[in-house]
This record gives structure tokens, sequence and C-alpha cells, in this order.
């Protein structure tokens, strides 16, 4: 056999691996990466809102916001000077990006740790709001030395964990016109849920954010539901069966909550130890489509009937 046999032989065997790789359905594999502290170039947008808003300057602000959420042709500097305070009051301290989709992670000094989602646009970024959502915290971190594995030790966002896809809901939402759009999911956490007696695992909590993870947060959070919580929307919560072939579903799609039990469209890799790697994707009908993949750590456990640690 010659060497131009050899290459022809070798073009149907390529060609099939790439179309079993296109026929895979893997969402796309893009990367969340971490922001610098003060927020880098979206921080800097975040300085011109603030500025924009002290001095009412509608076209300015109008810039730095959503257009489609925001209209402030009829704003008066009354209107500005309500969430000028709150604006000012806050400073980045990091966030998380993958391609056109940040939030942008602030403090203020109560302390209240709060985040901000935006989009960049040809203009440059875009804020979905002006007001910064979030939480105070009355919980000191947990010493993880004495407890190096219990929740929230071990719990970590980007770019230790990458999540990669969307969710489109299939409900119409009475608040807006118009057929619904994908939503955007890119950071998330793992942790491994541990029966209360036996102390085997009982199953996998994933939560999987369109809204960057702030770890500050994670680490005064007494428990997983507290970070679901705050997560607010869009946000996928997954808990994933032992044996990787099944889950339980839920989901908020910003005006109602969703839950169903997941098996076709399930894929989990249980080659790798102390992570869970896989991909959902199906369509649930008269709910959503999902198509979302994950490559997350499981450092972090909780026993389930724990004080303050899996609450709902």
């Amino acid at each position: 056999m010659n060497a131009r046999t050899k290459i022809s032989g070798l073009i149907p065997a390529m060609l099939a691996l790439l179309c079993a790789v296109c026929s895979s359905g893997a969402a796309p594999a893009a990367k969340t990466e971490v922001l610098p502290a003060d927020g880098g170039d979206l921080g800097k947008a975040y300085a011109d809102l603030a500025s924009a808003f002290k001095a009412a300057d509608k076209a300015r602000a109008a810039k730095l916001l959503d257009p489609q959420a925001w209209h402030l042709d009829n704003k008066d500097a009354s209107w500005f000077a309500q969430f000028v305070s709150q604006i000012q009051d806050n400073h980045p301290v990091g966030g998380r990006r993958q391609a056109d989709r940040a939030t942008l992670f602030v403090v203020n000094t109560q302390p209240y740790y709060a985040m901000m989602n935006a989009t960049h646009t040809a203009s440059g970024w875009q804020f979905d709001s002006p007001l910064a959502t979030g939480s105070g915290f009355s919980d000191t971190p947990r010493d993880c030395a004495a407890s190096p594995t219990r929740f929230p030790c071990g719990a970590k966002s980007a770019p230790d964990a990458q999540v990669s896809g969307s969710v489109q809901s299939h409900k119409s939402n009475p608040l807006s016109s118009g057929a619904s759009t994908p939503k955007v999911l890119f950071d998330g956490l793992a942790v491994r849920m541990l029966d209360g007696e036996t102390k085997k695992p009982k199953f996998t909590r994933l939560l999987l954010s369109g809204t960057g993870i702030n770890p500050q947060m994670v680490a005064l959070s007494g428990d997983v539901g507290s970070v679901k919580g705050w997560l607010i929307y869009p946000m996928l919560m997954l808990d994933i069966a032992p044996d990787g072939k099944s889950a339980k579903l839920e989901y908020f799609d910003g005006f109602s909550q969703q839950k169903l039990d997941v098996t076709d469209g399930l894929s989990i890799d249980p080659n790798t130890p102390n992570r869970i790697r896989g991909h959902l994707k199906t369509d649930a009908k008269d709910l959503a489509q999902f198509d979302v993949a994950f490559d997350l750590g499981t450092a972090s456990d909780c026993v389930e009937d724990a004080y303050n640690c899996g609450s709902d």
C-alpha cells in the first residue's frame, strides 16, 4: 500500500469521526473567564453608569442600559437621583465573563454583596439594570481547615468550573410579548449531597447559572439553598443520581417554578474522579429546551438533613 492509498483510506474514517462530533449535540465549549478585581472594562462601564446617573444624563445612561428594558426619554432628574446613592455606594470586586455576557460583582460597606449582569454590544457594555441584586450576610466563613469538604468549602466556580449552553422557555411570559429568547448559562457549582444517617451519596446537586457566581458570597452561605436563592434567574438546578443516569430538574423561567424528572438527553462522563462532566440536551414539552454542558469539581459535600446545609 503506497502513501496515497493510506491517506485516501484515512479520509472516510476522519469524516466519520467529524460527523460523530457534529451529531453529538454537545453545547459549545465556550470558556468562562475571571474578571480582574476592578472588573476591567465592565468595571469602567459601571463607573460611567454611576457618573451618568449622578448627572441625570439621559443620553449617556441610555447607552449603558438594555434599551429593551429601560426607556429614559421621559425621566427627570428626581428619577435618576433615587438610584445615585445605591450605585455609588457599590464598588467592583471582580466578576465573570463568557463571550458577550458577563457579571460584575459589587459590594458596599454594609456589607451587601451583589451582581450586575451585562451584555457586550457594538457600542460597548449594556447593563440589564442600573440596580445590583444580591444579599447581605450575617454568617462568617466556615473554617475550611477544620472541615475542608463541608459546604461551602471546596465549592468553586469559574475558572475551576465551566458551564456552557442555554435554556429557552416554551412558556409565554405574561409581562412581555413575543417569543422567548435563549438564556445563556455560564457558571456553576456542584455539591455532593449525603444521606443524614449513612453519609452515603444521595445525589450530586448542580447549580447552573446565567449569573456569575461570586466566591465571596459562596463562602458566606450556610446552605446550598441560599445560593440558589440569590442566583435567581436564569438558574437551573440538577440533582443527578449516583449512577448518572437520571436527574431531578428544577428551573425558574422568570415567573414560575418548573420541575421534572430527566433521563433522556442526559449524559454523564463517569471517568474523572472528583469532577462531574456531562451534557443535558433535551426538549421538555410545554416547559423549555435545555442544551448545556458542564464540567464541575465535586470537592464540596453536604449532609442533606443537617441544619443549615442543603435546605430549600
